[in-house]
């Protein structure tokens, strides 16, 4: 059945894919899923090289070096795009997808992953992983529009009623923010 089920995924990436001929040509990044790139506003689109996941774009000359070396893995095809990019770093802004967090020990390559959605340490796919927070990638970078503005303090806590989790500070800056706004009005 589970073989089944990979041959007719796989047959369906043979028909319905774009077919690229030319070899990716070799670039500082490689953006594995190009759906959605945050990372625009900071590089610029001629530093990618983009790796379709979802069977939009085959490259067949990777296609055909890992057929040819009997590997027919995701991971497989991945490693030989990315070897053929030689980029100096692999990014991606799915955090979900498993298979990312195998390249960086594949290939050799540094990786960075923007997590796209939230996720308690229930869901977690980084367990035993070394990994930075550094909140939302897209949100630190968003200037606020200051003519819009109220007099106003707005505080977002990090607290859920389903993980019962809030920063140790939150008390503190809440109780801050109190004091503040009764002075201020």
């Amino acid at each position: 059945m589970y073989l089944f089920k990979n041959l007719t995924i796989f047959l369906k990436y043979l028909l319905k894919s774009k077919w690229v001929f030319k070899l990716p040509k070799k670039n500082k990044f490689v953006l594995v899923d190009g759906i959605h790139n945050p990372f625009l506003k900071y590089i610029k689109k001629k530093d990618f090289t983009i790796l379709h996941r979802r069977g939009e774009e085959i490259n067949f000359a990777i296609f055909l070096k890992c057929l040819i070396q009997l590997k027919f893995t995701t991971l497989d095809y991945f490693s030989e795009f990315i070897k053929q990019v030689s980029p100096k770093l692999i990014l991606t802004s799915f955090d979900y997808h498993t298979i990312f967090y195998k390249l960086s020990k594949k290939t050799g390559i540094k990786t960075l992953a923007l997590q796209k959605g939230q996720r308690g340490k229930k869901e977690s796919i980084f367990k035993n992983r070394n990994f930075f927070e550094i909140g939302s990638f897209e949100n630190n970078f968003t200037k606020p529009v200051l003519s819009k503005q109220k007099n106003e303090v707005v505080f977002i806590s990090n607290f859920s009623d389903a993980h019962k989790e809030k920063s140790e500070n939150e008390n503190i800056i809440a109780i801050q923010l109190y004091e503040l706004a009764k002075k201020t009005n």
